[in-house]
């Protein structure tokens, strides 16, 4: 058993404007649980700013689903823009290289 970790913190976008504290606030997070928890260094992944984007988050979740067993623990910490679809009751994460724009 393993307890695994991805932090995804975004202050720095190509289209959207700028936040503030997301990255630090993953790695807050992730000092808190290998400070305090059973987390270790090499089960910690960590995308920031332009290196999240829509393509290396989607490839980072892909590869960790083909590596996890059943008894391994999976945390995903995201921090950044968002944007919540009223029509179908939906929320997606926005990436370093979202277009969309926020209301």
């Amino acid at each position: 058993m393993a307890n695994k970790l991805i932090l995804i913190g975004i202050d720095q976008y190509l289209y959207l404007k700028p936040l503030n504290n997301c990255v630090k606030d993953a790695q807050d997070l992730k000092d808190i649980l290998l400070e305090k928890y059973d987390f270790e260094d090499w089960n910690v992944t960590e995308l920031y700013d332009h290196n999240a984007t829509s393509k290396s988050i989607q490839d980072l979740l892909m590869r960790s689903a083909n590596t996890l067993s059943v008894t391994d623990n999976l945390i995903v910490f995201y921090s950044g823009h968002g944007h919540y679809d009223d029509d179908h009751g939906r929320g997606y994460w926005a990436p370093s290289d979202s277009s969309r724009k926020q209301k």
